[in-house]
């Protein structure tokens, strides 16, 4: 499996949070086009940490994800919901914030 990222976001952040990072944006941008999972003016994107380090992401720990989330959470480059239809499903689903969006921004427009 291949994974990217962005070299910029890797600096601030590290590279396991700049990967995980580029999977959600990817995510993200790709429900934007289907049209899905538009909830409070964001599209989102829901994955569990379990379902990350299982089969997107096998060679990090879920205690590696985790952390990288929690770092972007932190530093309001993702933000965290639930859009759950069942009370008892505790999947997070995350998003873009704007920061991160005009980060995403600027580095486009220097490729």
């Amino acid at each position: 499996m291949v994974h990217r990222f962005h070299t910029e976001i890797a600096k601030m952040y590290g590279v396991t949070a700049a990967v995980i990072f580029f999977n959600i944006a990817y995510w993200v941008e790709e429900n934007e086009k289907n049209r899905i999972h538009y909830y409070d003016g964001y599209y989102w994107v829901y994955c569990s940490i379990h379902n990350l380090a299982e089969s997107t992401h096998d060679y990090l720990t879920e205690n590696q994800i985790r952390r990288a989330i929690q770092k972007l959470l932190d530093d309001d480059m993702l933000y965290k919901g639930n859009y759950n239809k069942k009370k008892y499903d505790r999947t997070y689903w995350y998003t873009l914030t704007p920061k991160a969006e005009e980060i995403l921004w600027k580095i486009k427009m220097r490729m």
